[in-house]
């Protein structure tokens, strides 16, 4: 059964380790292979239809954060960083990572990965990625990371421009709205010249 506050024990036992990473990316991998076990601890979240990602701090201190994350159908989220490492664990659906690498002021493509539920991927403190959930339903993701998310050094990238901007999460969500309403639109016209 899985429990949240043993999890987030677990968790910050492993901060003093030699591998912190590794350790809590093999405790993500055995727990999310029970997304019902995570479910009954935590619930499904809330109304269906918010078309913005749902952020439910689990644990929040200067030198770990967890966090769950639900992706709403076809969420589109802007490329951002972190500046701490990540572990995150897919546990219902997918979750599409594209990378970016920094070239002067804006940011340009350097790869991509499919993460599909029960996965988990690790990524480096330096990372600048956009996630989007490729499915028509809402995906399901708890995120382990090596320090704060309230770093006022973070930054975020506007996806229309691919200009660099400060980390704001109530911006973050606008953009995640602006895309989500652009791809519909997209997708109403694609479907009204079949």
């Amino acid at each position: 059964m899985f429990n949240i506050s043993r999890f987030v024990d677990d968790c910050r036992d492993a901060l003093v380790l030699s591998d912190p990473v590794r350790t809590i990316s093999e405790m993500l991998s055995n727990a999310i292979k029970y997304p019902g076990a995570i479910d009954t601890a935590l619930g499904l979240g809330n109304a269906i239809g918010d078309e913005s990602a749902q952020y439910t701090f689990l644990h929040q201190s200067p030198e770990l954060t967890i966090l769950r994350v639900i992706m709403p159908g076809h969420l589109q989220s802007p490329p951002h960083n972190h500046l701490v490492w990540a572990v995150v664990g897919m546990y219902r659906g997918n979750e599409n990572n594209v990378f970016y690498r920094k070239n002067d002021d804006r940011i340009e493509l350097s790869g991509h990965r499919n993460l599909v539920a029960p996965e988990v991927m690790v990524l480096d403190a330096d990372i600048i990625h956009g996630i989007s959930n490729p499915l028509p339903h809402r995906s399901y993701a708890l995120h382990v990371y090596g320090g704060t998310l309230a770093n006022p050094a973070r930054s975020l990238w506007n996806p229309f421009t691919l200009s660099e901007e400060s980390f704001q999460l109530p911006v973050m969500l606008q953009y995640e709205r602006e895309l989500m309403r652009q791809a519909g639109s997209e997708g109403n016209q694609d479907r009204s010249r079949k």
